[in-house]
């Protein structure tokens, strides 16, 4: 979607399509503009060029072998760390604790920063009314000597 001149979001168009099985979850973009999604339920991660072809899977075939002793099971959430990419898996599907791990893949390229908007602006509420401290006064006791009577 570009951004027009005013600010205002010009028409939106597809850019990439997954396969009916795929499940994507989560990407990260390259400074070169290629996309890495992770595929849930494919157990693979994708590479989309910035035109939207889509230029490789890894791994090649189904299964999620990634040449590590964790295999893809339900990978997520993308993110890159210089040219790696930090993924995610969860085994979701599968429930297998010794595949919940956060992966390690070399992806040759460095990431774009991450964009994180900053917090909206809150309004401060107008300062309470500070309540003055009651001050307490001394009593003193008048002491009159007391009269005798004889």
């Amino acid at each position: 979607m570009a951004i027009g001149p005013d600010s205002k979001p010009g028409a939106l168009t597809q850019l990439w399509e997954s396969r009916p099985a795929d499940g994507p979850d989560g990407f990260a973009i390259a400074q070169s503009g290629a996309i890495y999604i992770a595929l849930l339920v494919a157990n693979q991660a994708a590479v989309i060029g910035p035109d939207g072809t889509e230029r490789e899977r890894f791994p090649a075939g189904p299964g999620g072998a990634n040449g590590s002793a964790v295999p893809f099971d339900a990978p997520s959430s993308v993110r890159f760390l210089g040219t790696r990419l930090i993924v995610a898996n969860q085994s979701y599907l599968t429930g297998d604790a010794t595949h919940q791990a956060v992966l390690d893949v070399e992806a040759g390229a460095p990431g774009l920063p991450e964009l994180v908007p900053p917090a909206p602006v809150q309004q401060q509420a107008a300062p309470a009314a500070k309540h003055k401290p009651r001050k307490h006064r001394k009593r003193r006791r008048h002491h009159h000597p007391h009269r005798h009577r004889g």
